[in-house]
């Protein structure tokens, strides 16, 4: 109890430092410093963690929480020194938005996983994270490169380990996966709010930010790929900071500080990213150099090595653990060669938009006559995805990989998409009007049937449907409809894991699909190998005698063996499946 209090009072005292430490003399908005506050803690406790893990202490809510009150203690001295606290500013309109895109949320929440929290993930992703929290818990210890989303869950549970039964820990989880969509929207609609000087445009950018987030975001979330998605959360990070770095909106070190952790937090929460992002932030920081004729000085050199030293050193620590993350060979047999299941779009996502993404881009460099790190990462992003094109035609680089670049196109896709309706809207926001109207019409005919009542009666009159415009929306919604993982499954693995723990029993082997076998793994903390539903491999793992259980789930695996499972004894039943004494 006492650490749990330790650690839930750090985390208020670190917030409250950050939030309250003097940054600019003028009044900042107080729900986008809220948001940014929340994010840099999350980074902080990255980089925390992975440095309490290289010196071999144990990771946990007490080291943690120990650097997050050393921290706090440092800023809450120097506020006292100063006599100052930063002074914010609450919009009308930014409270309703945040009040809206809550609900919004919560709509999503009820729809999907439900109130209580319920598993509902359309890929085995979101057990291999679950399991790595759970293992931080267990090992107090990080097992992998890209930690950053399972460490804050890790704390998480472990602060409320005492309260929550440990086969319950996936209420935790997925309620943190749902926290990182909330902050995917809020951070998007703090970049475009700094845009904002009008009610029209502030009122555009509430509606931009609903456009991006129910696309690439909440299409993560839906599939489990929410740490992928914290990774485009940490870049949207790093552009409203790099956005105050160059309008020199706070001061120069709390912006310094605040890339660095950017910086390593991504580095540890989806690397393919980071040359991209990385040389984007580099030249948007040398052009503010060359501008102040110091390219060639010891300031430039001070703020390069202060932004990117000791992320890429600590990071590059982590990465090469698993050395594959980061490598692309001409062997088709590496990491990036390897097929996975995602979403795979080549172009039709942007198709919609593009002519407001080249405007945008075009405006905003005549507008504001300086480089920020959307101008820059934009061009070098499509680049790196028309390399990775070029060696996914050879062979060399699997779809998988080239899509995930989607997400972070989407981004910086939609930032100038605001961009070009900030420029319209001076004088022409009939043009603004008529572009959301259109995405409202092609939502309208997809989601509520317009296109399945002209094909059915006669499927002549329409070739083209209104899906293929608004694809990844479309796509979510089909999967976003899906069933929740069944409770009778859980009832199995409950039962599995209340009666066979891992360091009494040999382990309990599990056959069933890859989504069913990865849960039972994650949930009852069995480190059996998978067997994938093929019974060839099942026969091989109980050959080595590792193994005294099986959890079967009826299936088609299960129907293709019914004569050999059938035959084992039965401890335990339900109407999904079975639990037997192996032979």
């Amino acid at each position: 109890m006492l650490a749990l209090i330790f650690y839930i009072t750090s985390i208020c005292s670190i917030a409250a430092s950050i939030f309250l430490i003097e940054k600019s003399k003028e009044k900042l908005n107080g729900i986008s410093w809220f948001v940014l506050t929340i994010i840099t803690i999350i980074g902080y406790q990255g980089f925390i963690g992975g440095i309490v893990n290289l010196v071999n202490l144990p990771v946990g809510i007490i080291t943690i929480g120990g650097a997050n009150w050393l921290v706090s203690l440092i800023f809450f001295k120097i506020i006292f020194e100063n006599k100052k606290i930063q002074k914010y500013y609450y919009d009308r309109i930014d409270i309703i938005f945040t009040i809206v895109a809550f609900l919004i949320l919560l709509n999503l929440v009820y729809h999907r996983f439900g109130f209580g929290l319920d598993i509902n993930f359309q890929s085995v992703d979101a057990t291999v994270h679950m399991k790595l929290a759970t293992d931080t818990v267990k090992n107090h210890s990080i097992s992998t490169n890209l930690y950053l989303s399972s460490l804050n869950e890790a704390l998480i549970i472990e602060v409320l380990k005492g309260i929550v039964p440990k086969f319950f820990y996936y209420k935790i989880f997925v309620l943190c996966e749902i926290f990182y969509l909330f902050l995917a929207g809020m951070i998007f609609y703090t970049i475009v709010r700094n845009y904002s000087k009008n009610i029209f445009l502030q009122l555009a950018a509430c509606v931009t930010t609903i456009f991006y987030w129910l696309g690439y975001p909440l299409y993560s979330t839906v599939f489990g790929f929410s740490y992928f998605g914290l990774g485009i959360t940490v870049i949207a990070y790093l552009i409203a900071v790099c956005d105050m770095y160059v309008d020199k909106l706070i001061k120069r070190e709390i912006c310094i500080i605040m890339l660095a952790l950017g910086c390593y937090s991504l580095m540890v929460c989806y690397t393919l990213f980071v040359p991209v992002v990385f040389l984007g932030i580099f030249i948007c920081i040398l052009n503010g150099q060359i501008k102040k004729k110091m390219m060639i000085s010891l300031e430039t050199i001070w703020t390069m090595l202060s932004v990117f030293l000791i992320p890429c050193i600590l990071g590059l620590i982590y990465s090469f653990r698993n050395v594959k993350e980061l490598a692309i060979t001409s062997s088709t047999t590496t990491a990036f060669a390897n097929e996975g299941g995602s979403y795979r779009d080549l172009y039709s996502d942007f198709i919609l938009i593009l002519p407001l993404i080249i405007a945008g881009y075009w405006f905003i460099i005549k507008k504001i006559k300086k480089i920020n790190m959307v101008i820059t990462t934009m061009p070098l992003l499509i680049i790196f995805m028309i390399i990775l094109f070029k060696l996914g035609m050879d062979g060399k680089v699997s779809s998988y990989y080239f899509c995930k670049n989607h997400s972070l196109l989407w981004l910086l896709s939609f930032i100038c998409v605001f961009w070009c309706v900030e420029t319209l809207s001076e004088k022409h926001k009939e043009i603004v009007i008529g572009f959301f109207v259109t995405y409202l019409i092609l939502f309208g005919f997809d989601f509520k049937g317009g296109d399945n009542y002209i094909l059915n009666k006669n499927s002549n009159f329409i070739s083209v449907t209104s899906k293929n415009f608004i694809n990844i929306y479309d796509f979510t919604k089909l999967w976003y409809d899906q069933p929740k993982f069944d409770g009778g499954k859980l009832e199995l693995y409950k039962y599995a894991s209340d009666a066979y723990q891992p360091d009494v029993n040999n382990n309990v082997l599990v056959f069933g699909n890859e989504l069913e076998e990865g849960w039972f793994q994650t949930l009852t903390d069995q480190d059996s190998p998978k067997c994938n539903g093929d019974i060839n491999t099942y026969n091989e793992i109980v050959s080595t005698g590792k193994a005294e259980y099986v959890c079967v789930l009826y299936g088609d695996a299960y129907q293709t063996n019914q004569a050999y499972f059938d035959s084992l004894e039965k401890v335990y039943q339900n109407g999904v499946g079975f639990i037997a004494k192996i032979k």
